[in-house]
């Protein structure tokens, strides 16, 4: 999505992400089984979860407290994977791993995915070690995490992701966000990441040439084209 300049800008120590998960994910990397901190958070979360179910009423099964330690458990060796990932591709900066943490990014992007690989390294650790800050043309980090999410899922779906593809017709031209390509090189999907906000009764506002640009796509792609993704309020 070609951006406007200006727009919420993150640098490395911007933002920082809350939350007992978010911190037992970089605590917990090291190998040797769960740390103390893990534990602590898992049994504090089974016992959250005991109270929410008991107060909602007798209808509800409640959980014993071991499966809710052993979900909790499961969730966080994925945060230490992530983690891990985040820091062996390059992304050195805990604030911004734990700010991808907190905008969905959970688990790896691997080899059978390789141009989603490729986006990913473009998107993160070049832009860290260029110095620049994620905005801009390509968006902030929530943006950016929704492209690789929807990117690896194009690939493992057999299409090729295909990212700012130029499409052309009687209204004009427009760049799609990201196209799902079939063998013979035609999209088969198309998405648009764009922020928008909903307003009382349900309605969603969005920036004006975001219509523009669907209109040129609808044209050029057909009437099922672009699908919106909303990665966070204008």
């Amino acid at each position: 999505m070609r951006l406007p300049k200006g727009g919420n800008c993150l640098r490395g120590g911007d933002r920082m992400a809350v939350g007992v998960e978010k911190a037992a994910a970089d605590v917990g990397v090291a190998a040797g089984g769960a740390s103390r901190l893990e534990t602590v958070a898992a049994e504090a979360a089974a016992n959250e979860a005991l109270r929410s179910l008991s107060e909602a009423g007798s209808g509800i099964a409640a959980r014993s407290p071991l499966e809710a330690t052993a979900n909790e458990m499961s969730r966080l060796a994925a945060l230490r994977r992530t983690v891990r990932f985040l820091r062996d591709e390059g992304v050195g900066d805990a604030a911004v791993r734990r700010t991808m943490i907190e905008c969905g990014f959970v688990g790896t992007v691997g080899s059978d995915t390789p141009f989603t690989l490729a986006r990913f390294r473009r998107l993160f650790p070049q832009t860290m070690v260029q110095g620049k800050k994620f905005c801009g043309r390509v968006g902030d980090i929530e943006t950016r995490i929704a492209t690789i999410k929807k990117s690896q899922a194009i690939e493992l779906a057999g299409l090729k992701p295909h990212f700012e593809f130029k499409v052309s017709a009687a209204g004009g031209s427009a760049w799609v966000d990201l196209v799902g390509l079939n063998l013979a090189g035609q999209p088969e999907t198309a998405i648009q990441f764009i922020r928008a906000s909903q307003l009382s009764g349900g309605l969603v506002v969005f920036r004006a040439y975001e219509t523009l640009n669907a209109r040129i796509i609808k044209q050029a792609l057909g009437p099922q084209f672009p699908e919106f993704v909303i990665t966070g309020p204008l």
